[in-house]
């Protein structure tokens, strides 16, 4: 499997987001994706996501600016997941995690991340809403997409191979008028403890822990 960016496990993750420390403190705003990539398109690690795109044979069309945005926004949130966290040392140099991985034969579909480690894969996919009110309709769409993307890549993998999904929805963290959205902040670092724990349990990665439990969810500010 290939894509935008292959890493070696997620400490080569962690790692790759430590070398870019913006990546590691980014700031996700409540801006719709084209107005805030009008205000990146100067910075060095928006250039370099686009540029690589650009200059991968694998892709077949070029990126448009908003695409990068997200990604930014989701190398942000899966660096939440996977820093300082226990799974670094399970998801090791025999994982690999993708970014942008391209679907064969499938009219240029991409999926936003795949975790590969032995016969399982997870098929991953982020979504943006401004408001808790959104929820359930995003989720909606997103975990129809992944679903999709699983079908799609269940095409050219073995029958051996079990492929789940997962959809990570995320609020922006900062407000227009200045300073940090708390809130929102929980939200999105209790739901990153959740996919740490949906990890786990796929992929088996050690002994059920039921004490270590988010105290909410998104649902709870609806």
């Amino acid at each position: 499997m290939d894509g935008l960016f292959v890493f070696e496990g997620a400490t080569d993750f962690v790692n790759f987001c430590a070398d870019r420390p913006m990546l590691s403190s980014w700031g996700i705003w409540p801006l719709g994706l084209e107005e805030r990539a009008k205000k990146l398109t100067g910075n060095k690690y928006f250039k370099e996501f686009k540029e690589k795109f650009s200059g991968n044979d694998i892709f077949k069309y070029e990126v448009s600016d908003k695409e990068v945005v997200s990604w930014l926004d989701s190398i942000y949130l899966m660096y939440n997941v996977f820093y300082d966290s226990e799974l670094n040392k399970y998801l090791d140099k025999d994982t690999k995690i993708i970014m942008e991985y391209p679907i064969p034969f499938s009219n240029n579909k991409r999926v936003d991340y795949i975790i590969q480690k032995g016969n399982k894969v997870l098929i991953i996919e982020c979504g943006m809403i401004f408001s808790t009110k959104d929820l359930r309709k995003v989720y909606k769409k997103k975990i129809n997409e992944t679903i999709v993307y699983k079908e799609l890549i269940s095409n050219f993998t073995s029958l051996d191979m079990k492929l789940g999904v997962y959809s990570m929805i995320y609020l922006p963290e900062y407000q227009l008028e200045g300073g940090i959205n708390s809130k929102h902040m929980d939200i999105n670092m209790d739901n990153s403890i959740r996919f740490q724990m949906f990890i786990e349990e796929f992929f088996n990665l050690k002994e059920k822990n039921t004490n270590i439990l988010p105290q909410f969810s998104i649902e709870d500010f609806e």
